[in-house]
């Protein structure tokens, strides 16, 4: 993470658009983890909250994060190397229980922690 100053951290990533940065961001990283026994889907959005509708938007990125059945956790690290991803209006995420649609995941399910510039 050398290098990227800045972090984010939701533990109750859902359905709603989260913010991540109003502005251009450039993207070093993230950690996800999914507490559910279901599969969940991360979605990235180069916008502005006001102009995401989950389910209807499509993402820029989408990430399924796995489960291991239960409640336990799993998920994953994805770091982007020294030059990170570059978003130009700026960061939106959210999380669905479905890879094209708005289903929520429960309260604390999804935690994400970034971090960019």
């Amino acid at each position: 993470m050398a290098g990227w100053t800045q972090k984010y951290r939701n533990i109750d990533v859902d359905e709603s658009e989260d913010t991540v940065k109003a502005t251009l961001i450039t993207l070093g990283g993230i950690h996800v983890m999914n507490m559910s026994s279901a599969v969940v889907y991360l979605k990235l959005y180069d916008a502005l909250a006001a102009n995401v509708t989950v389910g209807t938007t499509t993402p820029d990125w989408t990430f399924p994060v796995a489960t291991l059945g239960d409640t336990n956790g799993a998920g994953f690290t994805q770091e982007f190397g020294d030059r990170g991803v570059r978003f130009t209006t700026g960061l939106v995420i959210a999380a669905t229980t479905d890879i094209d649609g708005n289903g929520a995941p429960g309260a604390n399910e999804v935690i994400v922690n970034a971090w960019h510039d």
